[in-house]
């Protein structure tokens, strides 16, 4: 993407007196809508009023940081420091207003800074990390972290009470860690919104992300004790490097992208699609001058490697090889999908007794309880395979492991988990795949908010276009538009999300939750390609002149 000298902040160049007041506006505007979530006069103008205020100020802040960025690239010569200094503080001052100061929660998924949830899953989070534990370690090692020794003063499996609903112990221990979660990641997005502004203009950057994170695309778990904000933190992280590099070429920032990447997987296994990223930089150094470059990126490889598999490596010293794999969640999650395609004939493909027992001991309840689920949600739906997969998991299996295997330890239930899964998913391959690709276009088409008409009433010839399929379209449309060092940037992060999914797909059922996790990185490659495609436009209407 070309960026024209005077949007680098040049030094002695004029601009007009009145510039700085298009900063100023949209700063105001960003304030404004801070402080419209935090307003205590709600009370007096009800809650409707609050709402639709809010959306007229979103309409007059984009107005105006359009506005700025087509003033600033037309008439005067681009941002100084002290520009995009305002406008980082101010979207600082917004992130504390609507975490810290809001206190209600009405506007999406935010709650107030004095309240925390709890999920199913988060009693596996807040255990000590151990060898018994089916979790990565990153998480675990987080929470611990934060709340020190005072887990043993706080009965956790109290919390079973609590699920779903909000928890406002003030000194409970994990408001603690739900709290700094919360700032890693908005530092975190700060972080990636500097390095953005770098390309692109920083009054449409420092909207756009607090756009998103009011629109609750950072993080839709930001409030559970869940490895999702951690882990979009990381990536938020991963995406300033790899903005930076595209901006620096600087071959020093591949092993601190490689380590990113590594963190996020350590964090929570499906976080791998960070790998995109960092293989975009690699792939673009080697290109570049592999000759200056292959040192770090030999580096680089090493650094992700050691890394990713520090897990496996510390048991491997100790003289523990029970498990195999980086995360033994990873032995559940091809469970689910194996349990799903088996049949009766496989039993005879089993290598000995103890797998023979446990798969006669699943398809025993299986289909009892497909036939339950199919009773309760309609086939074809996100319940209805979401369900399946987590019967498969926590009913059907554990049902097998304790006739097969009762008693066991965890390394041996995953050592015959994986030793069944393997035989069966290379039997079944094609079932396995094409079950995936239909969880896929149930994503496509139910989960996903890049959907936009769950959102909105479009008419009907607007709405293929603003559909899933419809915005990916756009976005490789204006690739081969721009070919250029923007289209690099857009493809990169719409193949990272494409590849979040195609992970979860092949690894789990297509929970919001997950969908949500990379969802904002469609968004940036929008807003990057939107730019680059106004800015060829007008070479183009100059070239003409």
């Amino acid at each position: 993407m070309h960026i024209p000298p005077r949007l680098i902040s040049p030094k002695n160049t004029r601009r007009p007196t009145w510039a700085w007041l298009f900063v100023v506006l949209v700063c105001l505007g960003i304030l404004g809508v801070g402080f419209n979530r935090a307003a205590p006069i709600e009370l007096a103008f009800g809650e409707t009023s609050i709402v639709m205020r809010q959306r007229y100020l979103w309409g007059l802040v984009v107005v105006a940081s359009l506005t700025c960025a087509y003033v600033g690239y037309r008439k005067f010569a681009g941002y100084v420091l002290w520009h995009k200094v305002s406008l980082l503080v101010s979207l600082a001052i917004a992130y504390f207003l609507i975490t810290v100061v809001a206190t209600r929660g009405d506007f999406g998924y935010h709650s107030s800074w004095n309240t925390f949830y709890v999920s199913p899953d988060s009693l596996g989070y807040i255990k000590k990390p151990s060898e018994n534990s089916v979790r990565p370690p990153l998480y675990p090692m987080f929470v611990n972290l934060i709340i020190g020794n005072e887990d043993d003063e706080f009965d956790f499996t109290a919390l079973k009470t609590y699920y779903g609903q909000p928890i406002t112990i003030r000194d409970h221990p994990l408001l603690k860690v739900v709290r700094a979660q919360k700032v890693f990641l908005l530092i975190s997005s700060l972080a990636a919104c500097t390095a953005l502004m770098t390309l692109i203009d920083p009054s449409l950057s420092a909207v756009f992300f607090l756009l998103i994170y009011d629109g609750c695309f950072l993080s839709h778990e930001i409030d559970v004790v869940l490895s999702e904000t951690l882990t979009q933190g990381w990536l938020l992280l991963l995406l300033a490097v790899f903005l930076l590099y595209v901006k620096s070429r600087h071959s020093c920032l591949l092993p601190i992208g490689a380590l990113l990447s590594a963190f996020m997987f350590l964090t929570r296994p499906a976080g791998a699609y960070g790998i995109v990223l960092w293989l975009s930089m690699l792939v673009a150094a080697l290109k570049a001058d592999w000759h200056r470059s292959w040192k770090m990126a030999f580096v680089s490889v090493a650094v992700l490697l050691l890394t990713a598999f520090s897990p496996l490596i510390y048991r491997s010293l100790k003289g523990d090889w029970t498990i195999s794999v980086a995360s033994p969640m990873y032995a559940y999650s091809r469970t689910a999908f194996a349990l799903q395609v088996a049949k009766a004939e496989d039993v005879d493909r089993m290598p000995d007794e103890t797998a023979r027992r446990y798969l006669l001991s699943a398809l025993e309840i299986k289909h009892a309880e497909q036939a339950r689920i199919l009773s309760l949600y309609p086939e074809g739906s996100y319940a209805h395979v979401a369900n399946l997969l987590a019967s498969n998991l926590w009913v059907v299996n554990e049902y097998a492991l304790r006739q097969a295997l009762p008693g066991k330890p965890l390394p041996d239930q995953i050592r015959l988990m994986q030793t069944v899964s393997q035989i069966l998913l290379k039997h079944h391959w094609h079932e396995y795949y094409r079950f995936a690709w239909n969880s896929f276009k149930i994503m496509a088409s139910q989960v996903t908010r890049l959907n936009i008409n769950h959102f909105l009433d479009l008419p009907l010839w607007l709405q293929p276009v603003l559909s899933f399929w419809g915005i990916l379209f756009l976005c490789l449309a204006a690739i081969v538009f721009l070919r250029s060092q923007g289209a690099y940037i857009g493809l990169t992060l719409v193949a990272a999300h494409l590849v979040a999914l195609i992970i979860i797909v092949l690894s789990d059922a297509p929970s919001p939750r997950y969908v949500y996790a990379s969802e904002f990185l469609v968004l940036i490659a929008v807003l990057i390609l939107g730019w680059g495609v106004f800015e060829k436009m007008i070479q183009l209407s100059r070239a003409r002149e």
